[in-house]
């Protein structure tokens, strides 16, 4: 047999002088909203990041904000999981850093998560003219380069369009060095 006890509560305050306040009706009706009773939420964001085309993806990073009662990041154990679809390969372009949970855990808090971007930017290549000679008074000669710094064993094959290389020299210019310059 179970005993159900009722018990009157009765609400208080205490005025700023120290008296003692009876309760109006709209402070005995007072109640915590369903949000004060809610397990704060920490977001999770991942932090935006960048790479050259053809290097690995960075380590990346995220931080963990919204933390109450002068709590921190020592209250959470674990870490998320955070993964692109971006490879070495991958395009000149942005892609989504996709943050979820993990083994991510608090005592007091849940979790939201917001992703991040990846830019991969394009790799730089180095074009160089070619030293080039001629015997006075003849035409210059068609100049060659030389590209550096192609990545994942690419080569001039996936290059399009050639740079326009020109000099001050002409067939009457006196014998003396004069570089080539590319625009």
């Amino acid at each position: 047999r179970v005993q159900v006890h009722h018990f009157a509560v009765a609400l208080h305050l205490l005025a700023a002088d120290g008296r003692l306040e009876h309760p109006t009706p709209a402070h005995a009706a007072e109640q915590p909203s369903a949000e004060a009773l809610a397990t704060p939420a920490l977001t999770v964001t991942a932090g935006d990041d960048e790479k050259i085309y053809g290097s690995a993806n960075p380590t990346f990073t995220y931080t963990i904000t919204g933390f109450v009662n002068g709590e921190n990041a020592s209250v959470v154990s674990g870490s998320p999981s955070i993964a692109t679809p971006a490879v070495p390969a991958s395009p000149v372009g942005d892609y989504t850093i996709t943050i979820t949970q993990g083994n991510l855990s608090a005592a007091n808090y849940s979790f939201t998560f917001v992703n991040g971007t990846l830019s991969v930017e394009p790799a730089l290549l180095t074009v160089t003219a070619d030293n080039a000679t001629r015997a006075f008074g003849s035409e210059n000669p068609t100049f060659t380069y030389t590209v550096e710094g192609f990545v994942l064993g690419e080569d001039e094959t996936v290059l399009s369009g050639r740079p326009q290389i020109t000099t001050t020299a002409t067939p009457r210019s006196p014998i003396h060095n004069d570089p080539s310059t590319i625009p």
